[in-house]
């Protein structure tokens, strides 16, 4: 039967000798960019608006712009759910106003549009050569330390925990938005980057 290039939308590509796996919706992204004419956009760093930008916590409905948006919204959110979680927390809150948005909401639907055409080839990466002692587990500051198993793992010295700052907690990138410089660590962390077929 042989390997297959597509599952389900996904495009796959494998390095067998480093055992990785590249997942990735570009064919997607390319089908949603010329569904909603999107291709002429100047592409943009971040998916949120850099700066002082907020969504208005109540407001007033753009007229004629529901279906539209929803329609968008939906596609983008598709993404976000597969192999996109760097757009993660700007769907959330797109996603917020999906009875009727704001003239902000489009505003920042424009702009994350503008980073998807910028980042169209970006894949998540999975598995990698490893070696098990060479495992250091990050966001371990909920783990109970009093289960057997954790703490006859850590006696065995199968890992080590380590504290991580504020400042590295992947998780961060999933609840608020970031600057130019934190969001590009945080596409790095996820383990997204461009295939070289993709390219």
């Amino acid at each position: 039967m042989g390997e297959a290039p597509t599952f389900l939308g996904y495009s796959v590509h494998r390095d067998r000798e480093n055992h990785i796996i590249h997942l990735s919706q570009h064919l997607f992204v390319d089908k949603i960019i010329e569904k909603f004419k999107k291709e002429g956009l100047h592409p943009v760093k971040t998916p949120w608006i850099p700066g002082k930008f907020v969504l208005p916590k109540t407001w007033e409905v753009v007229e004629g712009s529901t279906k539209g948006y929803q329609e968008e919204v939906g596609s983008i959110n598709y993404l976000a759910n597969g192999t996109r979680p760097d757009i993660s927390y700007t769907m959330m809150r797109l996603g917020e106003a999906n009875a009727g948005p704001s003239e902000p909401h489009l505003e920042l639907l424009k702009h994350l549009w503008r980073y998807i055409v910028g980042t169209k080839k970006l894949a998540i990466r999975c598995g990698g050569k490893m070696n098990p002692r060479d495992l250091h587990l990050r966001g371990t500051y909920h783990i109970d330390l009093r289960q057997k198993w954790v703490i006859q793992r850590l006696g065995m010295g199968e890992f080590t925990l380590e504290h991580v700052g504020t400042n590295d907690m992947v998780a961060d990138g999933l609840t608020k938005p970031f600057n130019q410089a934190k969001h590009a660590v945080f596409v790095r962390q996820l383990g997204l980057t461009v295939v070289p077929e993709v390219e």
